[in-house]
């Protein structure tokens, strides 16, 4: 502005205010239309206290909420905001690689940063702190005490060296081989390894421990303490890990340097999320080899689909053993089929003639260990006229018997005992499958003399001495551990697992076999019982499960399922559904279902899906896939990311939205 006398022009004016000290906070609040940093005026009391990556409370909405702080900046003082009113961690506890792997798997999965951070993020421990930060360990160098490294040979690769595997483990003496390379990979950079359970790590810890030393070694999972998780997290930021052991949340660890990222058998559905976001430890740690740069190994005795996708992708490179190793070390599988029933003739129970005398003449040497599939005595059970399902009256859950001869509602627990069929109105039942502790019963009066012991999810026996039972009836996961492996093994009722509809039935049943045939001696006989596809018994006998992951990866190109397309679940009213499905271009309408009849955890069924979208009542709750091809996924993830922030922002009905829903793939 110009003055009226020339020359007298006035100073150029200064804000008096000083400069403003601005936190950026992504708050812990799982609101779509929120899910990006917010601002925050940092006080100057608390201007040392407040570092990237550090825990703060700040006030949202009139309420308190935990927040993380991602950024921070100085900027002109010419707005008001509001301040941080506390500092919660001492230390930063985010760092720039879990921010961006966090947002990574968000937009993968239809979910916030703040969910995803805190399956990533331990609840913070102020005593834990306290010590971590007191007492700075320096990472320990490991130094291979004894390394037998005689079983790299059986391969066709080197599982030690760089880059990304798919390794297919030799069943021989599996933890061995897997101690023996994280050992060697550890010398190189530090390591995290993933388990689906408790014993699992343990198991693996404890053998790393005898090649490196205890000082190198460190154990984490959900069932411990709040104050060790912490602890191990900080102490990860602090480069003060080498190698880490734990279950599916150990993945989020962030390892500083990390060199590799070893998931153990990836099918185990145990590695899967149960909240949202429901991603699995092999996601992240494909994200992590992405983004980070990372080794993965993926390690197993069988293969699953998504293993053998990143195979087939040339994502990773296979490595397979050679067939002298296999002949050497795997286990000799025998399976009976229905030729073979019918040349021996009826038995008196479940168990073959031949198998009782196999398992008979094998006690008298070793232990004998017989999978069931189910536990309990008889878990599923019929009308005995027109043979279906015995269901509850109250609750229509599955009718089961006990051991003793009391029918009760496996959901409800009520007394069934006057059950009366609905359909034809009769009052027998008969068995339709036999569990683990009939199993043993049958046994017990067939082979009479010979100690038996069950081991089930109920009864669980972690380790078997060699003077304990010579025969074990166990369920799929509950095989107890015996030095020196079994003498023989029987899988019994193999159609059970292999013939359910569920499109995962066919790798959960090669994962289940694989698991329990590893753990018998080399080169010793099993007898697979009650297998009529042919395919998974040449798997079986010749040892080869990469061929049912091949066959399984091809049917669903031909069906057009995941990998090979994106699909979407959408959960919610009628009328939000069909209008968020009417707005999404690119997407192909795969089915809706009521939502009573919607498929439940691993008990989905795609082919209940109508492939047109039917009229509903206003006021129901449907299901309805969507599905695009693998191409447009970031169309359709960026489209109902869009959806998910506009419902969010004017607090319309939630619909739920899951990518890929576990329970179907």
């Amino acid at each position: 502005m110009e003055s009226y006398l020339p020359g007298f022009e006035p100073p150029p004016r200064e804000d008096s205010r000083d400069p403003l000290t601005v936190a950026h906070v992504l708050v812990d609040v799982d609101l779509a239309h929120l899910d990006h940093p917010l601002d925050y005026a940092v006080p100057p009391e608390l201007d040392s206290a407040v570092t990237v990556g550090c825990t703060v409370r700040v006030a949202l909405a009139g309420t308190r909420q935990r927040g993380w702080v991602v950024g921070r900046e100085t900027v002109p003082h010419h707005r008001a905001l509001s301040p941080i009113q506390s500092v919660v961690s001492r230390t930063p506890v985010l760092n720039e690689s879990t921010l961006t792997l966090a947002r990574y798997i968000a937009h993968k999965h239809l979910a916030t940063t703040s969910q995803v951070l805190s399956l990533a993020i331990p609840a913070r421990h102020a005593r834990s702190e306290k010590d971590v930060l007191a007492a700075h360990r320096d990472c320990a160098v490991p130094s291979p005490i004894s390394m037998d490294t005689e079983f790299l040979s059986w391969y066709e690769g080197d599982p030690t060296a760089p880059g990304r595997i798919v390794w297919q483990v030799v069943p021989h003496d599996w933890i061995r081989q897997l101690a023996t390379v994280v050992a060697i990979r550890s010398v190189r950079a530090p390591v995290i390894v993933v388990a689906a359970t408790r014993e699992q790590v343990d198991r693996i810890a404890a053998q790393i421990a005898l090649i490196v030393g205890t000082d190198c070694v460190e154990t984490v999972g959900s069932d411990d303490s709040a104050a060790h998780r912490f602890a191990v997290h900080l102490r990860a930021l602090a480069g003060e890990l080498t190698i880490l052991v734990g279950t599916r949340s150990a993945v989020w660890t962030p390892v500083k340097d990390l060199g590799a990222i070893i998931v153990w058998d990836d099918g185990d559905d145990r590695l899967t999320e149960e909240r949202s976001p429901r991603t699995s430890a092999l996601d992240v740690a494909i994200a992590r080899a992405h983004l980070e740069g990372v080794d993965l190994l993926s390690a197993s005795l069988a293969r699953s689909v998504k293993s053998h996708m990143l195979v087939n992708s040339s994502w990773a490179v296979p490595l397979t053993p050679l067939r002298h190793a296999l002949r050497e070390h795997a286990p000799r599988v025998r399976v009976l089929d229905d030729f073979d029933a019918a040349r021996e003739g009826p038995s008196a129970g479940n168990i073959p003639t031949s198998v009782q005398r196999f398992i008979r003449e094998s006690a008298q040497s070793g232990h004998v260990l017989i999978q069931v599939p189910r536990r309990g005595y008889v878990p599923v059970i019929a009308c005995a006229q027109c043979h279906r399902t015995a269901r509850c009256q109250r609750c229509h859950g599955p009718l089961a018997m006990r051991g003793d001869r009391q029918i009760v509602c496996q959901w409800c627990q009520w007394d069934a005992s006057a059950f009366t069929c609905p359909h034809c109105a009769a009052h027998a039942v008969r068995a339709r499958q036999i569990g683990s502790e009939r199993t043993a019963e049958e046994l017990a009066r067939a082979l009479p003399g010979l100690p038996l012991v069950v081991s089930s999810a109920d009864h669980r026996i972690d380790t078997l001495r060699p003077t304990d039972s010579r025969i074990v009836v166990a369920t799929p996961g509950a095989e107890p551990t015996l030095d020196g492996g079994y003498e023989a093994a029987v899988i019994l009722d193999a159609d059970t697992t292999a013939a359910r509809p569920e499109l995962w039935a066919y790798e959960e049943a090669m994962r289940r076999w694989f698991g329990a045939l590893s753990r018998v001696a080399p080169a010793h006989p099993a007898i697979v019982v009650g297998l009529s596809d042919p395919t998974l018994g040449q798997a079986l006998v010749r040892w080869d499960p990469v061929r049912v992951a091949a066959d399984q990866l091809a049917e669903r190109r031909s069906v057009g399922f995941f990998p090979f397309t994106t699909i979407v679940a959408l959960d919610g009213p009628a009328p939000d559904v069909h209008a968020i499905v009417a707005s999404l271009s690119d997407a192909e309408l795969l089915g809706t279902v009521p939502i009573e009849q919607a498929p439940t955890r691993r008990a989905a069924d795609s082919a209940q899906l109508s492939l047109a979208m039917p009229e509903h009542e206003p006021d129901q709750h449907i299901r309805t896939l969507v599905r695009t091809p693998i191409s447009h996924t970031n169309t359709l993830l960026d489209q109902l990311t869009q959806v998910r922030q506009h419902r969010s922002a004017h607090k319309l009905a939630p619909v739920r939205m899951e990518v890929n829903p576990p329970e179907l793939f």
